[in-house]
């Protein structure tokens, strides 16, 4: 990721996002750090081993955006992250976890987390996260955003389905890729059950987010759900 590919909303006045991690393991904290340092747009302004001393890190340094475990000592990280939203809503946080099921997903995203991220991600997919909820997105690993479908449907799911939104007329193809978009697959997925080019599944993607005026995948699973093309559980 280089310097121009990264959003800055409230970057320092060299344009360079500051950054803070949580993680109790030190070799964990250790990776993250060599990692970051590949991308000159970051700077890692403080680390910390529990939630209370992250919530001190970010007192004292004020980041643009945290990366924070789930599992820590004295606090951990879903108390840690309600209590950042409350001390200061412009942070972004991203969860960086090994914890891969549908309750830590759900607990952390009504907590206010800004991403959810598997430990197994690879370089690219961490700086896509990044990018992502620096962008004003949400930010799932693949292998969770199926479960997108259930924690945006609780949030607001009766106002949701009470006042559902004008249909926009979507191709059959664009409608397909859609509904396998809330089921959690990735491009590659779609195109491997659909038969196509990922590039194709690339296009129909854009070209029903531009129609639809949407600009991440939680909030496609959300108009999914508004429109009633996703049954959703209560």
């Amino acid at each position: 990721m280089s310097k121009s590919q990264t959003n800055r909303s409230r970057s320092d006045h060299s344009g360079v996002l500051s950054v803070v991690l949580a993680d109790d393991h030190p070799i964990v904290r250790r990776g993250l750090r060599s990692l970051l340092a590949r991308d000159r747009g970051l700077r890692i302004v403080g680390e910390a081993e529990n939630g209370k001393e992250l919530l001190k890190r970010v007192g004292e340094s004020n980041p643009d955006i945290a990366i924070v475990d789930i599992s820590m000592p004295e606090m951990n990280g879903i108390e840690a992250i309600r209590l950042l939203k409350k001390m200061s809503t412009h942070v972004k946080i991203l969860v960086l976890t090994v914890h891969n099921d549908q309750a830590y997903v759900t607990e952390l995203m009504l907590a206010g987390a800004d991403g959810y991220l598997l430990k197994d991600a690879d370089g690219e997919e961490v700086f896509s996260a990044i990018r992502s909820v620096m962008a004003g997105h949400r930010f799932f690993s693949a292998s969770v955003s199926g479960m997108i479908v259930d924690v945006t449907a609780k949030r607001q799911a009766s106002d949701s389905l009470r006042t559902p939104p004008p249909l926009i007329p979507l191709t059959k193809r664009e409608s397909e890729i859609l509904l396998l978009i809330t089921q959690g697959l990735t491009s590659r997925a779609i195109a491997r059950q659909l038969f196509l080019s990922v590039g194709t599944v690339f296009t129909h993607r854009n070209n029903l987010m531009k129609k639809l005026n949407i600009h991440d995948k939680a909030s496609l699973v959300h108009y999914a759900i508004k429109v009633g093309l996703v049954r959703v559980k209560l």
